[in-house]
């Protein structure tokens, strides 16, 4: 396995950090600035947000999204919810692809909004900032009706800022924004699990060691159909998928970078099913 900073560097792309510029000078500028986090892991996905220049001084600003919901855990996503609100922010469970729920997200906001007293805009501005492959650009494209910005499973999409106009914001939709600085090793293979980095930038072995603990080896065993116990290591247990999945090199050994691979993408994919890979109470 590769040391922790071989994701971080990979991770931040020329491109973030000009974007992280960007949004820096639009933020005093809009009236809206909505975080778009992971309901999967909300702290790690917020982590690269943390300044003070973001979640204080505009804090009066900032709406916090949990996208992918329906990928997470129900019942510890509402905790996540309950725990920023105690935080003092506004936050609320949203799928930025289904077009309900994403207008359903933009109501909470104009309706906090209104019962604050702000002053009312036909058109406010909003700022959408999130780590890459967050789902911004599909929330912008539920929002707005058709298809106006690129999306797809794969972080980077999204290259320069953009302007759309909805029926009730105008949205400004940035590229994915990732300070590996601010993360620590594990948050950075959360997000690694999660997609917000390529998979060629990361450590598929890392990556499937971490799920392999969260999941746990008797739900992945019973899974692919093979025996996995408490007791067995990691590398021995991938040995077995793949000799399952037929997944073999040469000597008959199994290849264990494939099963790791599968591992993740079967994490992705709600064959395990809805997984948190934070709690509250584990901060």
């Amino acid at each position: 396995m590769r040391d922790s900073n071989s994701i971080s560097n990979a991770g931040y792309a020329g491109h973030m950090a000009k974007a992280n510029q960007i949004a820096n000078r639009h933020l005093a500028e809009v009236d809206i600035i909505i975080v778009m986090l992971d309901a999967r892991a909300p702290m790690s996905s917020l982590r690269p947000f943390l300044g003070k220049r973001l979640l204080e001084q505009y804090k009066s600003k900032v709406f916090l999204l949990l996208n992918k919901q329906d990928l997470a855990d129900p019942e510890v996503t509402e905790k996540w919810i309950r725990y920023f609100e105690n935080d003092g922010y506004r936050a609320i469970g949203v799928n930025a692809r289904d077009k309900k729920s994403a207008a359903g997200a933009v109501d909470f906001i104009l309706n906090s909004r209104q019962k604050e007293g702000r002053r009312a805009s036909y058109f406010p501005r909003a700022m959408m900032i999130g780590v890459p492959n967050i789902g911004k650009s599909s929330f912008i494209n539920s929002v707005a009706g058709e298809t106006k910005t690129h999306v797809g499973n794969k972080a980077g999409i999204t290259r320069g800022k953009q302007w759309v106009v909805t029926d009730s914001l105008e949205l400004l939709d940035m590229p994915g924004i990732l300070q590996s600085n601010k993360l620590e090793e594990n948050e950075l293979v959360k997000l690694a699990c999660l997609s917000s980095i390529n998979d060629e930038n990361t450590d598929s072995l890392e990556n499937a060691y971490y799920l392999y603990r969260v999941i746990g080896p008797e739900k992945i065993g019973l899974y692919y159909e093979t025996e996995l116990d408490e007791g067995m290591d990691f590398e021995t247990a991938m040995n077995e998928i793949a000799l399952k999945r037929k997944m073999i090199m040469r000597g008959g050994v199994g290849d264990i970078e494939r099963a790791a691979l599968a591992l993740i993408n079967d994490f992705r994919t709600l064959r395990f099913g809805r997984i948190s890979l934070e709690v509250p109470d584990e901060q």
